[in-house]
């Protein structure tokens, strides 16, 4: 802890590697690849991401984060992490 905040870590698969119940648990549902992918985040975007977010429908958004405006539908976010 840093002057009373806590500091995020980002994702380590190292850990998930070193069990494999659980790794294969995340690979069965497609989750590895997700994982992978992540290298860190920048809370002050994820805050403007979440302050943002426009629902439209149950499984459709928007949301425009420093003047880009996302679509979010589950086929795209399909297509962006490896979800099915």
């Amino acid at each position: 802890m840093t002057g009373g905040f806590n500091k995020r870590v980002p994702i380590n698969t190292v850990r998930i590697h070193q069990h494999p119940q659980v790794l294969e648990i995340f690979t069965r549902h497609n989750w590895m690849g997700y994982f992978e992918k992540i290298r860190g985040y920048d809370d002050e975007v994820a805050q403007d991401f979440s302050l943002s977010l426009i629902p439209l429908t149950r499984v459709h958004a928007t949301v425009v984060v420093i003047g880009l405006s996302i679509e979010l539908t589950s086929g795209f976010i399909s297509r962006i992490t490896n979800f099915p």
